[in-house]
């Protein structure tokens, strides 16, 4: 689920997260571990009706019994 308010706004946050059933081999427990990610970011236009923006996320990700994993994105985005 990924949640991002809409309009011609600059500046557009947005937050999100997930859950998953994973299943690990070898030495981890037998059977489904749960697994949640959290995101959270934001679009920034360069220009207020422009095609381009910057584009700036995090996400926090864990596994039960497994390390937990934090990510960072940076990139340009090109409506069309």
């Amino acid at each position: 689920v990924n949640v991002q308010p809409g309009g011609d706004s600059q500046l557009t946050p947005y937050a999100g997260g997930s859950v998953s059933a994973n299943w690990v081999s070898e030495d981890a427990p037998k059977g489904a571990l749960l697994g949640l990610e959290y995101m959270g970011g934001v679009y920034y236009k360069l220009e207020p009706k422009g095609a381009l923006s910057l584009h700036l996320e995090v996400r926090y990700g864990y596994v039960r019994t497994q390390e937990h994993q934090a990510t960072g994105r940076f990139g340009v985005a090109l409506t069309l």
